[in-house]
């Protein structure tokens, strides 16, 4: 069986849930990199759940290592 991925494999898309709040992330990560700051991987989570507070988000998020790692394919 083929597909537009020419592999026979389907893709989940890389949906984004809440623009907002990962335009904020992301424009912090590239702030605190500026600074010098090595950023771990649970900081970063934890810098999106205190965004999305601050957003009253109605996305329920986990922000789980696959998020993270799908936020980062979107933006590095």
């Amino acid at each position: 069986m083929s597909d537009d991925y020419g592999d026979g494999k389907w893709c989940k898309s890389l949906r984004v849930t809440s623009p907002q709040l990962e335009k904020e992330l992301w424009e912090w990560i590239q702030k605190v990199e500026a600074q010098g700051v090595c950023l771990s991987r649970e900081l970063i989570k934890m810098k999106a759940r205190d965004i999305q507070q601050t957003l009253c988000d109605a996305w329920e998020l986990t922000f789980s290592e696959g998020w993270l790692i799908a936020f980062e394919r979107r933006h590095r």
